[in-house]
């Protein structure tokens, strides 16, 4: 009898299909920009302009703000300037057309409100936030849908006429396949020989 192991067959099926799905793996580097070095201000894998160098710290953000910084580390950045926008970049290897989610925390800074600061964000020169004042506190922000081209830059563009702003923990990655997700419409069909090889058995 084949009974057996079409059953056998559906239960692998039905085990694959309900694992779990795989965390997201996050492509940016330096994502908590602790590869920073102190004596110069420059941010590894991270550009900076119109300047060279991003303003970064360990002692909070115009005072009385957490030290450190969220996430354990050490440092954090800042995308603002005083005069012109500030812009802190970086360009991302992705897959051609798979949708990707960015999450990062920000702090706007002592004395951030509406009239003097305010930090854009960009995928491929796009807009996809826009924060303006805020309170002086960190907080998280996650926006979905970004669909790739293979090469795609992410740009924070702060412009802040107080004590500075900072962005830590940024986070971009797409969804992990479900483990078994392909075999769902096989254990089916599976399960419906099995039942037909029953009644005719």
């Amino acid at each position: 009898m084949r009974t057996l192991p079409l059953l056998a067959a559906a239960v692998g099926a039905l085990i694959c299909a309900s694992a779990p799905a795989k965390a997201a793996v996050n492509i940016v580097q330096n994502p908590g920009f602790e590869n920073t070095n102190p004596a110069n201000g420059v941010i590894a894998d991270w550009t900076s302009a119109p300047y060279a160098t991003s303003w970064f710290g360990t002692s909070g953000l115009g005072g009385g703000n957490p030290t450190p910084p969220p996430g354990g580390g050490s440092y954090f950045a800042s995308t603002g300037c005083d005069t012109s926008p500030c812009d802190l970049s970086q360009t991302l290897t992705t897959t051609a057309g798979t949708k990707y989610s960015l999450s990062f925390l920000f702090n706007p800074g002592q004395g951030a409100v509406l009239s003097n600061a305010e930090t854009k964000v960009f995928w491929d020169g796009t807009q996809v936030a826009d924060i303006v004042g805020g309170l002086k506190a960190w907080k998280s922000y996650t926006i979905s849908g970004l669909v790739g081209a293979g090469s795609d830059t992410l740009t924070f563009e702060g412009l802040h006429e107080v004590a500075w702003n900072g962005v830590d923990n940024v986070f971009v990655g797409a969804p992990g396949p479900v483990p078994g997700a392909g075999v769902e419409g096989l254990a089916a069909l599976t399960l419906a020989a099995f039942c037909v090889r029953l009644r005719h058995a």
